[in-house]
Parts: C-alpha cells; sequence; structure tokens
C-alpha cells in the first residue's frame, strides 16, 4: 500500500501522462515498459518536490535502445541548461530489467537489534518496492549534489551500527564484481553511486516493518560523519 500511494500521488504531479503514453508507443515501447518508466518517474517527482519543495525540475523518459542506465540524474554542471539538473528514466526493456533485477541480500531489524547478526528473513523486492527504491536513488543523487551531502563510504567507519552493516555489505558486493558493479560509471562517480545504493538497501530494509514516506525522506537525507576507517 505504501509503494502504490507514493506511486499514485507521484502521478498525479505529471502532466500529459496520455500524451507520454502515446508518444512511446509510436516509439515502439511496450507497455509494460511505459507503465514501469512512468511509475519510476512518478516517485522521482514525489520524493523530489517531499525534499526540496517546489522546484522546477527536468525530466526526460529515454526511448533510445542505446542507453544501458535503467536511470540517472544529471547535475547542473553537466548540462547548464537545466538549472536542478535532469532526471532521465529509460524506458524500453525497463520492466523486464527490473523484474529480473536481483536485490542483493539486505536484512531487517529483529527485536529492536540492527545488525547482520540479526537478521529476520530475507526476501525479494516486490516490482513497486523496486521502482520505489530506484526512485529514491536518484533523488539521492540530486541531494548528494544540492546539498554537498556527507557520502557514505565503502570502507568507512559509522556510529550507527545499522548503516555499518549496510555498508559491509555493499561494499562486499562491489568487491566480489567490482567491474559490474561500477561498469558504465567514471571514476569521479563511484563514491556516489555507492552511497545512493547504500540508501536504497536501507530503504528496502525498512519495508519489512511500518516504514512511513517521511520516514524515507529522512533516509534519502541521510548524513552522517565516519569515525574511522578501515584499512
Amino acid at each position: 500500500m505504501l509503494c502504490s500511494g507514493i506511486i499514485e500521488k507521484g502521478r498525479k504531479e505529471l502532466e500529459n501522462i496520455e500524451r507520454m503514453n502515446e508518444s512511446l508507443k509510436e516509439q515502439g515501447c511496450e507497455d509494460d515498459d511505459i507503465k514501469t518508466a512512468i511509475d519510476l518517474m512518478a516517485c522521482i517527482v514525489f520524493f523530489d518536490k517531499e525534499i526540496f519543495g517546489e522546484t522546477n525540475i527536468s525530466l526526460n523518459l529515454n526511448s533510445r535502445d542505446d542507453c544501458d542506465m535503467l536511470a540517472a540524474y544529471h547535475s547542473p554542471e553537466e548540462i547548464p541548461d537545466f538549472p536542478s539538473g535532469l532526471y532521465q528514466v529509460r524506458v524500453k526493456k525497463l520492466f523486464n530489467d527490473l523484474t529480473n533485477w536481483n536485490a542483493r541480500i539486505t536484512f531487517f531489524e529483529k527485536d529492536g537489534k540492527p545488525g547482520k547478526d540479526n537478521l529476520e528473513d530475507y526476501r525479494k523486492a516486490s516490482l513497486q518496492e523496486k521502482v520505489v527504491m530506484k526512485g529514491c536513488h536518484e533523488v539521492r543523487h540530486q541531494y548528494q549534489i544540492i546539498k554537498k551531502a556527507i557520502i557514505l563510504q565503502p570502507y568507512g567507519i559509522y556510529y550507527d551500527s545499522q548503516i555499518n552493516a549496510y555498508v559491509k555489505s555493499m561494499r562486499e558486493a562491489m568487491e566480489n564484481d567490482i567491474d559490474n558493479f561500477y561498469k558504465g560509471y567514471e571514476e569521479n562517480k563511484r563514491l556516489l553511486e555507492f552511497d545512493a545504493r547504500v540508501i536504497e538497501r536501507i530503504i528496502f530494509g525498512e519495508f519489512n516493518g511500518k516504514i512511513t514516506e517521511s520516514r524515507i525522506c529522512e533516509i534519502i537525507k541521510t548524513e552522517v560523519y565516519s569515525i574511522g576507517y578501515l584499512q
């Protein structure tokens, strides 16, 4: 219910959905891909507005066949014509790729105790959860740039044991297959990508509980200083 409610609210912020549908169909996009792309864009719009207020964000649904990224945020420095940056969502094969996207193993709080030693259960994210997670991931990228956020580092050590556990889990995934983990990312964007992936996994972990829209926004705005680094 939470995810579907977020998507519904975000869709109300989008203009000309019917026109987008028709245009994307004319460009050879499948119905499932179009719906998924609009749902993802709706999540981005919803959380962008919740965190930044009434912003003049620019959106683009990309129907090209040669686009690898599911979604992306391009900063004003990259594209000066867009003062608030540009969110882009790839349409073609999006439904299939998100459906088959294996959200990395995550863990949940058990008896109020966070951390990997207190596993509650493992599960796969639903499609709507993945759409919300990806939307939050992209809004986190804007937050990183606009607010000059403190970035969660792969080898950082934090006072928060739950954040430490999620960072450790994501670091292990990174080290296990670093070429694919950062495929397509320039060196100067790798820390930003690692941070955004940790944020989306924290959100996924809390879907198992009574997470709220405001709590998701708090997670997107996470800023904690490291108290040291692994050697």
